[in-house]
């Protein structure tokens, strides 16, 4: 097993919901927003933006669309 680090300078949202709290994790990366996508996303990834953002925790997470 190997890690995989992510070295993220750029801003991070939610989208794709009415809620504030919950939808689709999008980072800002050379002026352009994409998805975070990946197999190996779990809820510790998720405590962390959730952090970035200004929440406690997060509450689940998944690895693709919904």
């Amino acid at each position: 097993m190997h890690s995989i680090v992510f070295r993220l300078d750029g801003e991070v949202r939610l989208r794709g919901s009415n809620e504030a709290n919950e939808g689709r994790v999008e980072i800002k990366l050379g002026g352009v927003w994409g998805t975070i996508s990946h197999r190996d996303w779990d809820i510790r990834d998720g405590h962390v933006v959730c952090r970035q953002l200004g929440h406690r925790r997060a509450v689940r997470v998944y690895s693709h669309s919904r």
